[in-house]
């Protein structure tokens, strides 16, 4: 919650500044003590606390207890019910246990101690502490979390606490060691102020021409980019140093240039740019807090969601402007879906340039060859910085033929305990890797074909949108002698891709079949095969699915579970009504959602008539109503419990006596209903493609809106739909190849293999 962090650090800033610490300090923290609050509310040391009846009683006016009875109260339950705390109830807000809403809360609803003579005897010494030490971590410290993607994992001892989890921290600048302890000398001393001077102003080590590089990163490939950079630096006369984003918090230091490398995913920031992110949202009006600074910014993002497009990248360069740095090389923006290699290559080429001019540097540039060594390796347990370990497949069965569409396959992992490099070949070749083709072809007439290749008026056309691999230039130019080592460092490490979770962990561990309590997980996946595009008739086959579609019961595959987009879950109140929208295989999150809702019912003993379950819409979409209608039997089965109300529409061949239709138009035939359904609250949740079904699912669901509203206007149904709707793309996939990788998404999260499945894929 970097939003939070910067607000309780904001305060302790100005509460503390570099006082030390007093008593009388405490009492003015009062965000800091809403933060403790919220944070025993939401995972408090305490998991329950008996009592019992001194005599015969009726709670509720339902319950009825003897003396003697026990009654275990659960403060999970008590400090995450909907009813007392919202629909947010499992989202961290301190706001909501801070001044008039803090004293108003009903009584008893706030118990992390305990109740009675049985509770927490040393509250009021813990709570002070907890203030205390807070309050100095954050006057001297800037914090965060050592693994970004870290998932809560509880472990239960004495009390109740995180497992595995582990803070770093960097001094904030200008902080003495010493910071708001006692007996601490005057941060205006002249040896203090000697002290700070000698302390280093950049994150930079290393002395003389440098460059710094920030970056932000979840599936790795900024990552990559950054790591480019500083492995080639050298060969530039530079010094170089690589960074995350939220390293450079309050710190970006202007003694060197800086190089800052970021994706935009669905227009919010990487795990471990966040905080940096935050920071310069809250400080982009002060104009002179980063005078001094020299930078560039190198965006990559997803046209397919236009509206958010290279958000993160301009946002970070238009703040980073307002703050008073100042450019010292234009802003390079990539596409995924079109010649994303290309327009780095492109952008890197002047920014070696730019690079060498700020630094004053005039020496040759080295050159250097690489090296190949083959010899036998173990195989890789991380990805994308992730912990890799071996899971087990459980089944892999076909779902759907090839009649009219990719066959469709349903697999099960069971995964490793304690979980609750490769490179690209189908990449199409970029026009600077054409160019380095022609310089060793041994005729003109293949250089000639090949420098039409890469013209600007024909590249477009004739090498991306064939998917044009540098393999398959080979194989098509014989007479083009690329030494193997030049070959390999023209390509760019595998980049990763996932596969959402198509079940809910609920169900497998209450399955009877189950004996073990295994956590397992399925995934549903298309299998990517046909002619590919550069012709030649060379076939195209995805690697991870083809992959993953050869393993049987028993394989390991090597795998680890990622969190997804934390509003794509179901609504924390259960009555909540929900619309879920899938084409094909974007069915698999929805199936997880379906079977938490009927795990949910049968564990309250309930045939979903008389829970308080609300709606929930499932509007489907198909080609044919018999070869590609997967899990049409499940999903019939849980209709008939009143879990979901089906909702297919088939576009190629429909039941008789139904017409043939798409989605939207489906939706836009129960439009009434669904207006009803906003109007109580309706969450909206899409998987599929961003440019086919969730542009047409938009544009459906704010034409009824519309209709219902109609003396609103477009925007207004633009804000709303924002409020209301959840995207997934559909097909998001990663896998390790060397022995196979699934990387699963847990419940609705997502699990990565290492593949070669080309862009349209994704």
């Amino acid at each position: 919650n970097p939003e939070t962090l910067h607000k309780a650090q904001e305060e302790v800033d100005q509460v503390l500044g570099d006082k030390t610490l007093e008593f009388a300090h405490l009492s003015q923290l009062k965000y800091v003590e809403a933060c403790i609050r919220e944070t025993l509310r939401t995972r408090g040391p305490i998991g329950s606390f008996s009592k019992h009846a001194k005599k015969t009683t009726l709670l509720g006016g339902k319950y009825k207890v003897h003396p003697g009875d026990q009654i275990l109260c659960s403060l999970m339950g008590l400090h995450h019910d909907y009813k007392l705390w919202g629909d947010d109830a499992d989202l961290f807000k301190p706001e909501r246990l801070l001044g008039e809403r803090w004293d108003q809360l009903p009584q008893n609803s706030w118990k992390p101690f305990g109740d009675g003579i049985r509770a927490c005897i040393g509250r009021g010494f813990a709570e002070q502490e907890m203030l205390a030490i807070v309050a100095l971590i954050l006057q001297t410290f800037q914090p965060q979390m050592a693994d970004p993607s870290y998932d809560l994992k509880i472990k239960s001892t004495l009390s109740v606490k995180p497992d595995g989890f582990r803070l770093k921290v960097r001094r904030r600048p200008g902080k003495v060691p010493v910071a708001g302890l006692p007996g601490q000398i005057s941060s205006t001393s002249s040896k203090v102020q000697a002290a700070l001077a000698s302390q280093p102003k950049s994150l930079i080590k290393s002395q003389g021409q440098s460059v710094l590089i920030l970056y932000g990163s979840n599936a790795g490939t900024c990552k990559a980019f950054a790591e480019e950079i500083q492995s080639n630096a050298s060969d530039y006369g530079l010094n170089s140093e690589t960074r995350t984003l939220d390293d450079a918090t309050e710190d970006v230091p202007c003694d060197c240039p800086i190089v800052i490398i970021s994706p935009s995913y669905e227009g919010k920031p990487a795990d471990n740019a966040k905080k940096f992110v935050t920071w310069l949202e809250a400080h982009s009006k002060d104009k002179s807090k980063m005078q001094g600074v020299k930078y560039t910014v190198f965006g990559v993002g997803n046209s397919e969601w236009s509206s958010t497009f290279h958000r993160i990248p301009k946002l970070i360069d238009e703040s980073m402007g307002q703050m008073g740095a100042q450019t010292f090389y234009h802003t390079g923006l990539a596409d995924v879906n079109l010649d994303l290699i290309g327009a780095w290559e492109d952008w890197l080429e002047g920014l070696w340039k730019a690079l060498r001019s700020s630094n004053g540097i005039t020496s040759d540039i080295g050159t250097s060859e690489l090296e190949v060594f083959f010899e036998k390796s173990s195989l890789t347990s991380a990805l994308a910085g992730e912990e890799m370990n071996s899971g087990t497949v459980v089944s892999n069965r076909q779902i759907a033929g090839a009649e009219v569409g990719p066959i469709k396959r349903h697999m099960q992992i069971k995964l490793p305990p304690g979980m609750t490099y490769a490179t690209e070949l189908g990449t199409p070749a970029s026009q600077r890797q054409i160019a380095t083709l022609v310089e060793y072809c041994q005729d003109e007439k293949t250089k000639k074909e090949l420098q039409q290749l890469c013209a600007d008026s024909t590249y477009p056309s004739r090498v991306l949108e064939r998917r044009y691999s540098l393999l398959d230039l080979l194989e098509d130019f014989p007479n083009c002698k690329l030494p193997f080592p030049a070959y390999l460092d023209m390509l760019k490490p595998l980049a990763s891709r996932q596969y959402s979770i198509s079940s809910s962990l609920l169900l497998s561990s209450g399955n009877p079949n189950n004996m073990q309590n295994d956590a397992i997980a399925s995934i549903t996946y298309d299998i990517h095969s046909g002619p590919a595009l550069s012709g030649n008739n060379r076939s195209f086959k995805g690697v991870a699915s083809n992959y993953l579609a050869g393993l049987t019961e028993g394989n390991k595959v090597h795998c680890y579970v990622r969190s997804t987009n934390r509003a794509f879950h179901l609504p924390a109140d259960p009555s909540t009504p929900i619309v879920m929208i899938a084409a094909g295989s974007g069915i698999a999150p929805m199936r997880g959602f379906i079977q938490e809702r009927a795990a949910i019912a049968s564990a309250r003993g309930d045939d979903g008539a008389s829970m308080h379950l609300g709606a929930a819409i499932l509007y489907f979409g198909c080609r044919d109503h018999e070869l590609d209608f997967i899990y049409a039997g499940e999903l019939r089965a849980w209709q008939e419990q009143r879990v979901v109300d089906v909702r297919p529409a088939f576009s190629k061949r429909a039941p008789p006596g139904e017409e043939t239709r798409y989605v939207p138009d489906r939706i836009y035939e129960d439009k009434q209903e669904l207006v009803d359904l906003f109007s109580n609250g309706a969450k909206i949740f899409v998987c599929g493609s961003a440019s086919k079904l969730a542009k047409s699912t938009a544009a459906v669901c704010k034409k009824i809106w519309l209709e219902a509203n109609p003396a609103s206007e477009e925007k207004e149904a633009d804000d709303w739909l924002e409020t209301v709707r959840e995207t997934r793309p559909g097909a998001q996939m990663a896998s390790y190849i060397r022995e196979g990788v699934a990387i699963l998404e847990r419940g609705h999260y997502n699990i990565l293999a290492e593949t070669s499945i080309d862009q349209e894929q994704i």
